[in-house]
């Protein structure tokens, strides 16, 4: 029930910030906002090969200028690092994926970022975005 409500909240306050700008405009070419989908896969993941299934799914909200991780099942202790490849620019922690949820907060600096989750099992999961 955690799982939903803290999903339905992100997604509410992702759509009402993108119709939004900071005047009471709602007009969309001064909007900032954009939450790209990060799609995340095994490193092994050959693209347009088949697909296993992955239980993290992750976005970026450029309000909070953070890393939304939503884990679909408990992973148990996971170690996230994202990498601003461009700039050099490093974060990293570890997060109890049973919480469902990490929010990763980013400088917001454009470039290609990459980011890595490595869970306790040693399973490891990567993804790529660009800001």
């Amino acid at each position: 029930m955690r799982k939903l409500i803290i999903t339905l909240m992100m997604l509410s306050f992702g759509s009402i910030a993108a119709f939004a700008d900071g005047d009471g405009n709602n007009d969309s070419s001064s909007t900032t906002i954009t939450s790209p989908t990060i799609v995340i896969h095994r490193p092994a993941y050959i693209p347009g090969g088949p697909r296993t299934a992955v239980p993290i799914e992750c976005s970026y909200n450029s309000m909070l200028s953070a890393v939304l991780v939503n884990f679909l099942t408990d992973l148990g202790e996971v170690d996230i690092d994202v990498h601003n490849i461009s700039t050099g620019t490093f974060v990293s922690g570890a997060w109890d994926s049973s919480n469902g949820v990490a929010i990763i907060t980013l400088s917001g600096e454009s470039g290609s970022y990459m980011i890595s989750i490595m869970a306790e099992s040693g399973e490891e999961f990567i993804g790529t975005f660009e800001l």
